[in-house]
């Protein structure tokens, strides 16, 4: 009985990594994975996706991606990256 304790935990601390990966709350996402299943919390996480980072001052959506050579978040419209000063793809 141990071990299936030890692997739900397990379950639901890589959900909430994965929520924290999609900017979602990663304790919000522990916690509904373990009051009901890790499994609902993944469909949830598929369902929903990422959520768009949100700037607090203007009250806008940020729009942001990845750079592909650094992995730093840059503008979506940016044809060098700040970062790493890579050409980036439109």
């Amino acid at each position: 009985m141990f071990e299936v304790a030890q692997f739900w935990i397990l379950l639901c601390i890589g959900c909430a990594v994965w929520a924290g990966r999609l900017n979602r709350s990663a304790f919000g996402y522990f916690v509904l994975a373990f009051v009901l299943s890790p499994v609902v919390c993944a469909l949830v996480l598929l369902h929903y996706g990422p959520q768009a980072a949100f700037d607090p001052v203007t009250g806008n959506t940020l729009r942001r991606r990845i750079c592909p050579f650094c992995r730093e978040d840059v503008h979506v419209d940016a044809v060098l990256c700040k970062h790493c000063h890579s050409k980036l793809d439109a």
